[in-house]
């Protein structure tokens, strides 16, 4: 069985065969053989080429540079946020990590996960609560300590 990698077109010849065909110059099975394509995906390619002709007029060119604008400003203020978010991490990483566990709220907006990320924290962190010991482990370890005190040459078998 083999397996064929699938081609990608980039859009400007996709264009160009479109427009060959919409030209009239040469045929669909020509341009088929020329590029090697199928000729269904050359009528497809004419199909796009021809509904969205329409969208070029009805635009108009007002809008490009209104967008051209919008699109500055968003950069602008992508960069600031950037330019925020980096000094806020940097200053939040220079606490303890028990001060940056304090800062993470489960009920945020922002998932648990992206403010780990973001503070420098391990995830299991923010979900792990301390065990204590029990009365009775605490007992015993006193007792193995008062011994190993008064027989500091034993090993842990012998102090079993």
């Amino acid at each position: 069985m083999s397996s064929k990698k699938r081609r990608t077109h980039s859009p400007v010849l996709k264009a160009k065969v479109a427009l060959t065909v919409v030209s009239g110059n040469r045929t669909v099975t020509e341009l088929a053989e020329q590029f090697q394509v199928h000729p269904n995906l050359i009528r497809s390619w004419k199909r796009q080429l021809l509904d969205g002709i329409s969208e070029i007029f009805r635009k108009g060119l007002g809008q490009s540079t209104d967008q051209s604008a919008t699109i500055k400003k968003l950069h602008a203020k992508i960069d600031q946020l950037v330019m925020e978010k980096n000094s806020l991490i940097q200053r939040a990483r220079g606490y303890g990590m028990s001060e940056r566990k304090a800062m993470i709220n489960k009920s945020d907006k922002v998932p648990v996960t992206t403010q780990c990320r973001l503070l420098g924290l391990n995830r299991s962190t923010v979900y792990y609560q301390a065990k204590t010991e029990s009365e009775q482990n605490l007992e015993l370890m006193r007792l193995i300590d008062q011994v190993h005190q008064e027989y500091p040459f034993c090993g842990s078998r012998r102090i079993s």
